[in-house]
């Protein structure tokens, strides 16, 4: 995708941070995520039909071990959504999905901002591919380097280790 914009970027006051709201005042103990952990990691690895298709058992107990390990306290729904959900990341099956609940979701619908873009990724580059705002002066086609000091290289690797897929495809 080409621009006549090049190496833009955009400072948005939207999308990236967390969700502030009543729903997000409940925080959970270590204890608590190490509870849930060990449920998702038993009921992954006794129910579901396989696994371990595209990451080892080896891998996929690093990975848990790895967030049974550096476990925040006093994490909100939000950032537990946001500890937790790399594990589609390891698993990699696109029928292999987690959800906030169903309080968290609707309190994302009735007060988040969302993104405003459609992203065209090429796997280096990310190019704004829609623009659904008033802001005129931003044009579908240019090349986004950064959002709100965060490096497009650090946004896509932060959706791509949530993002559900199938296999090792990133273009879900």
């Amino acid at each position: 995708m080409k621009s006549a914009l090049k190496n833009i970027v955009f400072l948005l006051g939207i999308a990236v941070a967390p969700l502030i709201s009543g729903a997000q005042n409940v925080t959970f103990s270590v204890n608590q995520v190490k509870e849930d952990l060990d449920f998702l990691r038993a009921t992954l690895q006794t129910h579901h039909p396989n696994a371990y298709l595209y990451s080892s058992k080896v891998a996929f107990d690093a990975f848990f071990d790895s967030l049974y390990q550096n476990i925040p306290s006093g994490m909100t729904e939000l950032e537990t959504y946001r500890f937790i959900t790399p594990v589609c990341s390891i698993i990699k099956d696109g029928h292999t999905l987690i959800f906030p609940s169903t309080k968290g979701t609707d309190d994302h619908n009735q007060n988040s901002r969302f993104f405003p873009f459609k992203i065209y990724w090429d796997g280096r580059r990310m190019y704004l591919e829609l623009n659904y705002t008033r802001e005129i002066a931003i044009l579908d086609g240019a090349e986004i380097i950064e959002i709100n000091g965060k490096k497009k290289k650090k946004i896509m690797e932060f959706i791509l280790s949530r993002m559900m897929r199938d296999g090792n495809n990133l273009t879900y």
